[in-house]
């Protein structure tokens, strides 16, 4: 309906589109452009958005939402969008975008380097730009490792 973002997901070719201004649904692509399905819904549950604003996938086939108006990032395993869980809660305002980085993280251990750009403004219309000491909170990193399985 009015999609925020695209993302391909290096594992399978899938494409993943966030529709965040009318839907609060991700829809998934075949890499040939066909339409496979939609998951999601209004909400703040597991697997429900308000403003999917972002979304990325890992090497591994995991999707990344910016769940804006709920003020966090949910995790998604492939292939039947398992949610693995979220974070962000408590001090996200706004997550707009995500970017991976996997070769970042001293060690890798299978973890990965989430950057969340986050609508750090201030007022009544958030059309103030806070004081200089906090524009630091618009870009925070977060690191998300994987449990080894046997």
């Amino acid at each position: 309906n009015r999609p925020t973002h695209v993302a391909i997901c290096p594992k399978s070719g899938y494409l993943f589109v966030s529709d965040g201004y009318g839907n609060s649904r991700v829809h998934k692509y075949a890499p040939d452009g066909k339409y496979v399905m939609s998951w999601g819904e209004p909400g703040t549950d597991p697997g429900q958005f308000n403003i999917p604003h972002n979304i990325c996938c890992d090497a591994e086939g995991w999707v990344y939402v910016a769940d804006r108006e709920n003020h966090r990032v949910q995790v998604f395993a492939l292939p039947d969008f398992r949610p693995l869980g979220s974070f962000g809660q408590g001090e996200l305002r706004s997550p707009y975008g995500l970017w991976l980085n996997a070769a970042s993280v001293p060690g890798n251990n299978g973890s990965l380097d989430i950057y969340v750009t986050d609508n750090f403004m201030e007022g009544a219309r958030f059309d103030v730009v806070p004081p200089l000491e906090q524009l630091d909170q618009r870009v925070r990193r977060y690191v998300v490792g994987r449990k080894a399985t046997a």
